[in-house]
């Protein structure tokens, strides 16, 4: 198995009520705050972490920020899956 060990991606995922943070080969590559910022108009999400809590703080009028997980456990789904997708990529 060893031959093969080299040819696999290991990632870790920590989807935590504050903060994400993303491991591959035992070190952080990614650590960012789990928030979204959602247009308060059309509800479209507009970013995710650092980038969503300098929207916000740019239009607060205009935007609130939503914390997809909570206590632990996932609280929006959607959002939860489009902060990961975007994290990852």
């Amino acid at each position: 198995m060893k031959a093969f060990s080299a040819l696999t991606n290991k990632l870790g995922i920590d989807l935590g009520s504050s903060q994400v943070r993303i491991f591959r080969d035992d070190r952080v590559v990614l650590e960012e705050s789990s928030v979204a910022v959602v247009d308060n108009i059309n509800g479209r999400v507009l970013g995710f972490g650092t980038d969503a809590l300098i929207r916000y703080h740019e239009e607060p009028e205009n935007h609130y920020l939503a914390w997809p997980v909570k206590n632990g456990s996932i609280a929006d789904y959607n959002i939860a899956k489009s902060m990961l997708r975007y994290f990852y990529q």
